[in-house]
């Protein structure tokens, strides 16, 4: 009733805390030694985002939070996992342009080090400029340092035109955006 009434939304899920190894930087709900609670969690979440999304003939969800390290990174690679079992091919975008987590956190080659920019400035999808995570059905699109040109690569209109390029070649595209405040 919280959400309902101090934030105006409408709350799908909780996700339980789960510890992780101080090595490891992030927790993905892949089931074996993890935690089952934390695995149902996130495909019922995703099950509930892409139903909705399905519902709205929306492909792209944006994922934010107000401060920075509140999880978002996390939140937003295991719903894309959730969403991948279901034989659905997603791509993930690390749109946080400033703070770029998600090529240090996949740990990705050199190669993809500015695929984002790249693609960006390209105004088009590069297939050779996409990671794909071995064996799954998911796409991830990175930086792993800042990019500089991020507000005229917003208004000048390639970002637009990169989601709908990515639109005819993915199920669902999940963007990684920098906090809000």
């Amino acid at each position: 009733s919280d959400m309902r009434h101090k934030v105006d939304a409408r709350m799908i899920g909780k996700i339980p805390f789960l510890k992780g190894n101080r090595k490891q930087s992030w927790v993905l709900a892949a089931g074996g030694a993890h935690n089952f609670l934390y695995e149902e969690t996130y495909q019922l979440i995703a099950n509930g985002i892409t139903t909705r999304m399905e519902q709205r003939g929306a492909k792209t969800l944006a994922i934010t939070s107000v401060l920075t390290n509140e999880g978002k990174s996390n939140c937003l690679l295991n719903l894309a996992y959730s969403i991948a079992k279901s034989q659905k091919k997603v791509l993930v975008i690390d749109g946080d342009f400033r703070n770029p987590s998600l090529g240090k956190l996949l740990n990705v080659g050199e190669q993809y080090d500015q695929a984002l920019s790249q693609t960006i400035r390209r105004g088009e999808l590069v297939p050779e400029l996409l990671y794909t995570a071995p064996g799954s059905s998911i796409s991830y699109l990175v930086n792993r340092q800042k990019h500089g040109g991020s507000s005229k690569s917003l208004s000048d209109g390639r970002f637009e035109m990169l989601l709908e390029a990515a639109k005819q070649r993915f199920d669902y595209i999940l963007v990684d955006t920098g906090p809000t405040s």
